[in-house]
C-alpha cells in the first residue's frame, strides 16, 4: 500500500477524529508513517515511526532515516548539531487560530494528507509518508 492509498482509505470517513490502533499497525506493516495533531496538542506519530512530541502552537520536527532526530548535544546551538540537523527532512506543524483545518503540517518529505474532524468540524490534514522517503540524500 503506498503512501496515498493509505491517506485515500483515511479519508473514506468524512467523520475521522482519530487513527485506530489496527490502522496504524497496517501502515506499520506497510512501511508508512502516520502524522497527526490530537486533541492534547501533540504530534502523533504512528505506523513506522510511533512517538508524539509537544505542538502547543506548533513545532518544527527535524528526522532522519530512523524517526526523530535525537540531538547529542544539550545546547540547540551547537554547531554539531547544526550540521546533524541540516541532514534531516523536516516537518513544519502550525496551528491556524481562526480557521480550518485547525493544524496543518508541511514538509518537503513526498507524502499524501488526510483530513481528521473533531465535532464535525475539519480539526487537523494530518500527513502519510514512506519510512522509505526518510533515507533519501535529496534533502
Amino acid at each position: 500500500m503506498t503512501a496515498k492509498e493509505f491517506a485515500d482509505y483515511l479519508n473514506e470517513d468524512k467523520n475521522r477524529e482519530t487513527v485506530t490502533r489496527e490502522e496504524c499497525d497496517l501502515a506499520y506493516d506497510n512501511g508508512l508513517v502516520i502524522v497527526y495533531t490530537s486533541s492534547n496538542h501533540k504530534l502523533e506519530f504512528d505506523g513506522s515511526i510511533r512517538d508524539e512530541v509537544d505542538c502547543y502552537n506548533g513545532v518544527i520536527v527535524y528526522l532522519d532515516e530512523n524517526g526523530l532526530y535525537v540531538s547529542k548535544c544539550r545546547d540547540f546551538r551547537c554547531p554539531y548539531d547544526m550540521l546533524e540537523r541540516a541532514k534531516c527532512k523536516v516537518i513544519i506543524t502550525m496551528f491556524h487560530c481562526e480557521v480550518n483545518p485547525r493544524w496543518t503540517c508541511r514538509t518537503t518529505i513526498p507524502h499524501a494528507t488526510f483530513n481528521l474532524y473533531d465535532d464535525g468540524e475539519l480539526w487537523c490534514e494530518g500527513i502519510v509518508f514512506a519510512m522509505s522517503s526518510l533515507s533519501d540524500n535529496d534533502g
